[in-house]
């Protein structure tokens, strides 16, 4: 693998499709590809014997003083050092990092020389995502913080899905730093199944973390409203959190069947008071079903689609999600996924095909740095 002449994503964990955030998204567009220019890291074992297993065959690594010093301060230093190796970050040009916490394990090894680009995934600044008010969590949002802006100071390049997701990290951009938009994709889900639901009611399907920074409260006073005059909907909520009892409410909890929900219910419902651009929506275009989205941040670029199926809200207010879930009708279910107005928007601007062309454009200008 000649990494010289090619970008190297680093990710050295498997994956899943299914997952959120980079996990997701380099799982669906980009590992299972043979892109031009562009390798992802494969996932390492994690398996401690094994590694120090092939470390011990590395007595140059094992008997540098320095090496010593560093394992005393850092437990894991010989370890990161060997995957750094091993998953071909020594020997690459471009580093390419989706997440903060892979640059702040292998930061030590990065040579002045190697140029590292930048992907944040997050809705908010990296590090706010870490809750609570103990001490434990004050100081993980201090380490956090500081490995982001490290790793945005050694960046070259900072890549956003568009211009509506930079004013979430604009107090990270500084003059020196060269900002690029690609703007995502998402995979056609395979293998999706319909799960019997009743026909008599009509179903709403919430997803994600039941957080106020992903409008879960809204979609929750919204709904209560409603429900009050139209007794046949039925909202569904998928995500970890406390358990809802809420009338007209089915809580799923986490599930691995999130795709066959969002092709089961009429309407899915994305309230974000800030946004990326979240797979989840494309995914919902993809599928073909109705969408009612909150156009914030990196969402704002929905505003500009025309599709009869994807109703974009202005304001956070609940009373606007309200009169929108009131208007919301049985989908027809006999319509090939092919010809929905979502799916062609999906097939138009977020297939995997349309992303490749944006990265490819991408990489050929890093690769000419």
């Amino acid at each position: 693998m000649k990494l010289r002449d090619k970008v190297l994503v680093v990710f050295p964990h498997e994956g899943r499709k299914n997952s959120g955030g980079p996990e997701g998204f380099i799982s669906q567009l980009i590992r299972p590809f043979k892109l031009r220019g562009i390798e992802v890291t494969a996932p390492v074992p994690t398996v401690l014997r094994s590694r120090w297993k092939r470390l011990i065959g590395q007595a140059e690594i094992l008997l540098n003083p320095a090496n010593i010093l560093r394992t005393l301060q850092n437990s894991r230093y010989l370890l990161n050092q060997s995957v750094f190796i091993e998953a071909g970050m020594a020997s690459a040009r471009i580093l390419w990092f989706m997440h903060h916490g892979f640059y702040e394990q292998f930061a030590p090894f990065i040579r002045p020389d190697q140029i590292v680009i930048y992907q944040p995934h997050c809705p908010e600044l990296p590090w706010m995502e870490i809750l609570g008010d103990e001490a434990e969590a004050v100081q993980q949002r201090k380490m956090e913080e500081k490995t982001v802006r490290d790793l945005i100071v050694r960046s070259s390049v900072l890549v956003l899905p568009n211009e509506g997701a930079r004013s979430i990290y604009e107090s990270l951009i500084g003059p020196d730093l060269d900002l690029h938009y690609i703007q995502s994709g998402a995979a056609i889900p395979s293998d999706v199944g319909l799960i019997p639901l009743d026909p008599q009611y009509t179903y709403l399907l919430y997803i994600g973390r039941r957080l106020p920074i992903k409008g879960f409260d809204i979609v929750r006073e919204a709904f209560s409203k409603v429900y009050e005059t139209r007794k046949d909907l039925r909202l569904i909520v998928c995500g970890s959190g406390e358990p809802l009892r809420d009338p007209g409410v089915i809580d799923v909890g986490f599930t691995s069947r999130i795709h066959d929900w969002i092709a089961s219910v009429d309407c899915v419902v994305n309230t974000n008071r800030q946004s990326y651009l979240d797979l989840s929506v494309m995914e919902t275009l993809a599928i073909g079903t109705p969408i009612i989205m909150t156009a914030t941040h990196g969402h704002e670029v929905f505003r500009q689609f025309n599709s009869a199926d994807l109703h974009c809200l202005i304001s956070t207010e609940p009373s606007e999600l309200a009169q929108r879930m009131t208007e919301v009708r049985r989908k027809d279910r006999s319509q090939a996924c092919e010809h929905n107005p979502n799916h062609q928007l999906y097939t138009q601007e977020f297939s995997i095909p349309r992303y490749h062309e944006r990265l490819h454009e991408f990489v050929n200008f890093v690769l000419s740095k």
